[in-house]
């Protein structure tokens, strides 16, 4: 997933442990810093080896996540934006 400035990219690690990011530049080319890792996921957002899909997303500054646990329990989720809330049911 891109960062919402364009000079990263965040991912998670092939064993679904940890959220990695990497440094990017298109100025002369394509160019990418060595990955580092910004944190490890707790074992319930872990997902399985190798899993193409993702449960997260990035906030618009860039600087949290938001990350959900199992999407097919969510019934209610609250969106706080601004310091007005949101709230999103599922169908």
């Amino acid at each position: 997933m891109w960062s919402p400035t364009g000079r990263e990219i965040f991912y998670r690690s092939l064993d679904g442990r940890r959220m990695m990011a990497v440094e990017v530049g298109t100025t002369r080319g394509f160019t990418a810093s060595v990955p580092h890792q910004l944190f490890e996921f707790e074992e319930r957002f872990r997902t399985r080896t190798g899993a193409f899909w993702s449960n997260y997303d990035v906030s618009p500054d860039g600087l949290r996540f938001l990350i959900v646990e199992d999407l097919a329990a969510v019934e209610t989720l609250n969106v706080i934006v601004g310091g007005h809330a949101t709230l999103l049911k599922r169908k």
